[in-house]
Protein backbone atom coordinates (compact mmCIF):
# COMPACT_ATOMS: atom_id res chain seq x y z
CA UNK A 1 0.00 0.00 0.00
CA UNK A 2 1.39 3.50 -0.62
CA UNK A 3 0.13 6.51 0.00
CA UNK A 4 -1.14 9.86 -1.16
CA UNK A 5 0.54 10.88 -4.28
CA UNK A 6 0.15 10.94 -7.85
CA UNK A 7 1.14 7.34 -9.49
CA UNK A 8 0.79 6.53 -13.67
CA UNK A 9 -0.17 3.68 -14.82
CA UNK A 10 -0.69 1.99 -18.26
CA UNK A 11 -4.44 0.56 -16.51
CA UNK A 12 -6.24 1.90 -14.05
CA UNK A 13 -9.73 0.49 -12.47
CA UNK A 14 -11.82 1.95 -10.05
CA UNK A 15 -13.47 0.59 -7.10
CA UNK A 16 -14.76 2.98 -5.00
CA UNK A 17 -18.16 0.85 -4.43
CA UNK A 18 -21.73 2.41 -3.86
CA UNK A 19 -24.10 3.43 -1.33
CA UNK A 20 -28.12 3.15 -1.31
CA UNK A 21 -29.77 5.44 -3.37
CA UNK A 22 -32.27 8.18 -1.96
CA UNK A 23 -35.99 9.24 -3.13
CA UNK A 24 -36.17 12.97 -2.51
CA UNK A 25 -38.41 13.05 0.66
CA UNK A 26 -37.97 9.71 1.82
CA UNK A 27 -34.39 9.92 3.14
CA UNK A 28 -33.17 7.22 5.21
CA UNK A 29 -32.83 7.98 8.73
CA UNK A 30 -31.24 4.56 10.10
CA UNK A 31 -34.36 4.48 12.44
CA UNK A 32 -37.65 4.41 10.93
CA UNK A 33 -36.46 4.49 7.08
CA UNK A 34 -33.81 1.93 6.45
CA UNK A 35 -31.16 1.10 4.66
CA UNK A 36 -29.55 -2.33 3.75
CA UNK A 37 -27.36 -1.22 6.75
CA UNK A 38 -29.83 -1.15 9.48
CA UNK A 39 -32.10 -4.01 7.75
CA UNK A 40 -28.46 -6.23 8.37
CA UNK A 41 -27.76 -5.15 12.10
CA UNK A 42 -31.19 -3.85 13.33
CA UNK A 43 -31.93 -2.89 16.60
CA UNK A 44 -34.72 -4.79 17.31
CA UNK A 45 -37.29 -7.27 14.98
CA UNK A 46 -40.19 -5.41 13.71
CA UNK A 47 -43.50 -6.93 13.65
CA UNK A 48 -44.53 -5.09 10.18
CA UNK A 49 -42.32 -3.71 7.32
CA UNK A 50 -42.74 -2.18 3.49
CA UNK A 51 -39.69 -2.78 1.14
CA UNK A 52 -39.94 -0.37 -1.40
CA UNK A 53 -38.15 -1.64 -3.98
CA UNK A 54 -38.05 -5.56 -5.47
CA UNK A 55 -34.74 -5.53 -7.04
CA UNK A 56 -32.24 -8.23 -5.49
CA UNK A 57 -31.83 -6.19 -2.38
CA UNK A 58 -35.33 -5.51 -1.53
CA UNK A 59 -36.66 -9.38 -2.74
CA UNK A 60 -34.01 -10.78 -0.09
CA UNK A 61 -34.54 -8.71 2.81
CA UNK A 62 -37.97 -9.07 1.93
CA UNK A 63 -38.05 -12.97 1.93
CA UNK A 64 -35.33 -12.94 4.97
CA UNK A 65 -37.85 -10.99 6.82
CA UNK A 66 -40.63 -13.15 6.12
CA UNK A 67 -39.40 -16.28 6.98
CA UNK A 68 -38.75 -14.82 10.28
CA UNK A 69 -42.56 -13.93 10.78
CA UNK A 70 -42.51 -10.48 9.83
CA UNK A 71 -45.52 -9.05 8.10
CA UNK A 72 -43.73 -8.04 4.65
CA UNK A 73 -45.36 -5.36 1.95
CA UNK A 74 -43.58 -4.89 -1.30
CA UNK A 75 -43.78 -1.62 -3.51
CA UNK A 76 -42.47 -1.96 -6.62
CA UNK A 77 -43.19 0.53 -9.49
CA UNK A 78 -42.47 -1.39 -12.36
CA UNK A 79 -44.86 -4.08 -13.67
CA UNK A 80 -43.37 -7.06 -11.90
CA UNK A 81 -40.58 -7.68 -9.55
CA UNK A 82 -36.77 -8.14 -9.64
CA UNK A 83 -37.22 -5.92 -13.31
CA UNK A 84 -34.00 -7.23 -14.17
CA UNK A 85 -34.49 -10.98 -14.58
CA UNK A 86 -36.72 -12.82 -16.99
CA UNK A 87 -40.34 -12.29 -16.92
CA UNK A 88 -40.93 -16.10 -16.34
CA UNK A 89 -38.36 -15.96 -13.54
CA UNK A 90 -40.14 -13.20 -11.82
CA UNK A 91 -43.88 -14.71 -12.16
CA UNK A 92 -42.29 -17.96 -10.44
CA UNK A 93 -40.86 -16.22 -7.52
CA UNK A 94 -43.88 -13.96 -7.15
CA UNK A 95 -46.05 -16.80 -6.31
CA UNK A 96 -43.79 -18.33 -4.32
CA UNK A 97 -43.27 -15.87 -2.15
CA UNK A 98 -46.79 -14.24 -1.91
CA UNK A 99 -47.91 -18.27 -1.13
CA UNK A 100 -45.66 -17.89 2.00
CA UNK A 101 -47.91 -14.99 2.69
CA UNK A 102 -45.99 -11.84 1.67
CA UNK A 103 -47.84 -8.83 0.02
CA UNK A 104 -46.69 -7.54 -3.28
CA UNK A 105 -48.22 -4.44 -5.23
CA UNK A 106 -46.76 -3.79 -8.47
CA UNK A 107 -47.24 -0.75 -10.92
CA UNK A 108 -47.27 1.48 -7.71
CA UNK A 109 -44.93 3.89 -5.62
CA UNK A 110 -44.41 5.52 -2.45
CA UNK A 111 -45.52 8.86 -2.79
CA UNK A 112 -44.76 9.80 0.70
CA UNK A 113 -44.40 8.75 3.81
CA UNK A 114 -45.06 9.90 7.30
CA UNK A 115 -43.37 9.13 10.60
CA UNK A 116 -44.83 8.51 14.05
CA UNK A 117 -43.26 8.14 16.74
CA UNK A 118 -41.99 4.17 15.98
CA UNK A 119 -43.91 3.63 12.84
CA UNK A 120 -44.50 4.62 9.26
CA UNK A 121 -47.73 5.10 7.39
CA UNK A 122 -46.38 4.75 3.44
CA UNK A 123 -48.96 6.39 1.41
CA UNK A 124 -48.90 4.47 -1.67
CA UNK A 125 -50.25 5.01 -5.15
CA UNK A 126 -51.22 2.38 -7.97
CA UNK A 127 -51.11 3.36 -12.06
CA UNK A 128 -55.10 4.05 -11.48
CA UNK A 129 -53.99 7.02 -9.03
CA UNK A 130 -55.19 5.16 -6.47
CA UNK A 131 -53.80 5.94 -2.63
CA UNK A 132 -53.36 3.19 -0.26
CA UNK A 133 -51.93 3.88 3.23
CA UNK A 134 -49.69 1.34 4.90
CA UNK A 135 -48.88 1.76 8.24
CA UNK A 136 -45.77 -0.35 9.70
CA UNK A 137 -42.80 -0.81 11.77
CA UNK A 138 -40.10 0.25 9.81
CA UNK A 139 -39.72 0.46 5.64
CA UNK A 140 -36.91 -0.55 4.01
CA UNK A 141 -35.88 1.65 0.95
CA UNK A 142 -34.40 -0.52 -1.24
CA UNK A 143 -34.45 1.36 -5.01
CA UNK A 144 -30.84 0.56 -6.15
CA UNK A 145 -27.63 2.10 -5.32
CA UNK A 146 -25.65 5.49 -5.91
CA UNK A 147 -21.67 4.63 -7.37
CA UNK A 148 -18.91 6.61 -5.43
CA UNK A 149 -17.71 8.56 -8.41
CA UNK A 150 -17.46 12.28 -7.00
CA UNK A 151 -14.22 13.75 -6.72
CA UNK A 152 -12.60 11.63 -8.93
CA UNK A 153 -12.05 13.85 -11.84
CA UNK A 154 -13.82 12.25 -14.20
CA UNK A 155 -15.79 14.51 -15.54
CA UNK A 156 -12.67 16.02 -16.67
CA UNK A 157 -11.77 12.82 -18.54
CA UNK A 158 -14.94 12.61 -20.34
CA UNK A 159 -16.17 9.09 -18.23
CA UNK A 160 -19.37 8.56 -19.56
CA UNK A 161 -21.80 7.54 -16.40
CA UNK A 162 -25.67 6.62 -15.94
CA UNK A 163 -27.60 7.39 -12.99
CA UNK A 164 -24.94 7.95 -11.45
CA UNK A 165 -22.80 4.71 -12.12
CA UNK A 166 -19.52 4.28 -14.15
CA UNK A 167 -20.84 2.97 -17.29
CA UNK A 168 -18.92 -0.05 -19.26
CA UNK A 169 -18.48 -2.68 -21.77
CA UNK A 170 -18.81 -6.70 -21.21
CA UNK A 171 -15.11 -6.20 -20.13
CA UNK A 172 -15.36 -3.79 -17.38
CA UNK A 173 -14.08 -0.85 -19.92
CA UNK A 174 -14.99 2.65 -19.77
CA UNK A 175 -14.81 4.86 -23.18
CA UNK A 176 -11.47 5.87 -21.92
CA UNK A 177 -8.57 4.10 -22.76
CA UNK A 178 -6.97 2.44 -19.64
CA UNK A 179 -9.35 3.05 -17.38
CA UNK A 180 -11.59 0.25 -16.09
CA UNK A 181 -14.27 -0.07 -13.46
CA UNK A 182 -15.57 -2.82 -11.24
CA UNK A 183 -18.09 -3.71 -8.64
CA UNK A 184 -21.31 -1.75 -7.41
CA UNK A 185 -19.52 1.13 -9.19
CA UNK A 186 -20.15 0.30 -12.27
CA UNK A 187 -23.63 -0.15 -11.89
CA UNK A 188 -25.86 -3.35 -12.01
CA UNK A 189 -24.70 -6.62 -13.76
CA UNK A 190 -24.80 -6.83 -17.24
CA UNK A 191 -27.90 -8.63 -18.28
CA UNK A 192 -29.51 -9.14 -22.21
CA UNK A 193 -33.07 -8.64 -20.26
CA UNK A 194 -32.34 -5.67 -18.34
CA UNK A 195 -34.80 -2.91 -19.12
CA UNK A 196 -33.01 0.38 -20.17
CA UNK A 197 -34.42 3.63 -21.54
CA UNK A 198 -31.84 3.68 -24.49
CA UNK A 199 -32.39 0.98 -27.04
CA UNK A 200 -28.18 1.56 -28.00
CA UNK A 201 -27.28 0.56 -24.51
CA UNK A 202 -29.52 -2.76 -24.00
CA UNK A 203 -28.01 -3.65 -27.34
CA UNK A 204 -24.26 -2.77 -26.03
CA UNK A 205 -24.95 -4.53 -22.88
CA UNK A 206 -26.63 -7.59 -24.23
CA UNK A 207 -23.59 -7.90 -26.88
CA UNK A 208 -21.19 -7.86 -23.85
CA UNK A 209 -23.09 -10.63 -22.07
CA UNK A 210 -23.11 -12.69 -25.27
CA UNK A 211 -19.26 -11.78 -25.89
CA UNK A 212 -18.17 -13.82 -22.18
CA UNK A 213 -17.39 -17.07 -21.74
CA UNK A 214 -19.71 -19.48 -20.13
CA UNK A 215 -17.52 -19.21 -16.99
CA UNK A 216 -17.11 -15.35 -17.10
CA UNK A 217 -21.25 -14.79 -18.48
CA UNK A 218 -23.06 -12.67 -15.63
CA UNK A 219 -25.36 -14.09 -13.61
CA UNK A 220 -28.72 -13.23 -11.86
CA UNK A 221 -28.23 -11.68 -8.77
CA UNK A 222 -30.91 -13.06 -6.92
CA UNK A 223 -30.97 -14.48 -3.61
CA UNK A 224 -34.35 -16.07 -2.10
CA UNK A 225 -33.29 -16.69 1.25
CA UNK A 226 -35.42 -19.18 3.10
CA UNK A 227 -33.93 -20.20 6.23
CA UNK A 228 -34.66 -24.03 7.01
CA UNK A 229 -35.40 -24.56 10.55
CA UNK A 230 -36.54 -22.36 13.68
CA UNK A 231 -35.02 -18.77 13.99
CA UNK A 232 -35.50 -16.95 17.04
CA UNK A 233 -34.05 -13.48 17.81
CA UNK A 234 -32.03 -13.07 21.19
CA UNK A 235 -30.54 -10.26 23.19
CA UNK A 236 -27.23 -10.15 23.39
CA UNK A 237 -27.45 -7.16 25.91
CA UNK A 238 -29.45 -9.42 28.09
CA UNK A 239 -26.95 -11.98 27.81
CA UNK A 240 -29.25 -14.42 26.00
CA UNK A 241 -28.58 -16.79 23.07
CA UNK A 242 -25.33 -17.66 22.06
CA UNK A 243 -22.15 -16.31 20.66
CA UNK A 244 -19.99 -14.00 21.78
CA UNK A 245 -21.44 -10.61 23.31
CA UNK A 246 -21.15 -7.74 20.85
CA UNK A 247 -22.15 -3.95 22.07
CA UNK A 248 -22.95 -2.90 18.57
CA UNK A 249 -24.83 -5.53 17.57
CA UNK A 250 -27.34 -6.18 20.08
CA UNK A 251 -29.29 -9.05 18.29
CA UNK A 252 -28.50 -12.86 17.71
CA UNK A 253 -29.80 -15.05 14.76
CA UNK A 254 -29.94 -18.57 16.14
CA UNK A 255 -31.06 -21.61 13.83
CA UNK A 256 -32.56 -24.09 16.70
CA UNK A 257 -31.98 -26.65 14.01
CA UNK A 258 -28.68 -26.77 13.40
CA UNK A 259 -27.13 -24.69 16.82
CA UNK A 260 -26.32 -22.16 14.78
CA UNK A 261 -25.94 -18.57 15.32
CA UNK A 262 -24.74 -15.34 13.21
CA UNK A 263 -24.97 -11.75 14.47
Amino acid sequence: MKGEGTYTAKHIIIATGARPRALPGIEPDGKLIWTYFEAMKPDFMPKSLVVMGSGAIGIEFASFYRSMGVDVTVVEVMSQIMPVEDAEISAIARKALEKRGMKIMTEAKVAKVEKGANSITAHVETKDGKVTQITADRLISAVGVQGNIENLGLEALGVKTDRGCVVIDGYGKTNVPGLYAIGDVAGPRCSPTRPSTKASSASRRSQACRAFTPWTRARSGLHLLQPAGRFCWSDRSQGQGAGPRHPRRPLLLCSQRQGHCAG
